[in-house]
């Protein structure tokens, strides 16, 4: 006698195999997204969080209530660069957030832009953009945007 299964147990394995997939993948890549969401909120508030502290440690130190100039040194589109870390004496992160470039395009990373505007991708699609005003030290997004608003609330 073979020990063997039947054609009806084999479709019926690959059938409950099918409806669980198909459960469970769209739940995992949901599961991805919010932890890049929340990754990126993170990141905006320790950058927020490192201006207003520095512009605190400027006037303790007597250096007066400006701002720092500029969030970094790094170069504009390129990968691995560390971004947010300040300039020379004016440090802002300690561990730096470390960029990505628009050819790679890294969910949940950030690209600088131009001296004051930075990217960060929220899927392999849509990105955020943040300026950074050294005037008042704002370092914000297009409010009109339905993305910046998700992220900011």
């Amino acid at each position: 006698m073979k020990k063997s299964f039947s054609l009806l147990e084999i479709i019926f394995v690959i059938t409950l195999i099918s409806i669980i997939s198909m459960i469970a993948i769209p739940k995992l890549f949901l599961n991805i997204t919010s932890a890049s969401y929340t990754q990126v909120k993170s990141d905006i508030a320790l950058i927020r969080s490192a201006i207003i502290s520095n512009k605190n440690k400027n006037i303790i130190s007597g250096k007066g209530e400006a701002f720092i100039n500029s969030l970094d040194d790094a170069k504009i589109n390129v990968t691995y660069e560390k971004l947010f870390v300040g300039k020379e004496d004016d440090i802002l992160l300690q561990y730096p957030i470390i960029a990505t470039s628009f050819e790679k395009k890294e969910i949940g990373k950030w690209i600088k832009v131009s001296a004051y505007n930075y990217k960060v991708f929220i899927d392999n699609k849509n990105a955020i953009e943040f300026v950074y005003d050294s005037s008042n030290g704002t370092f914000d997004c297009d409010y009109k945007e339905d993305l910046c608003k998700d992220l900011i609330k």
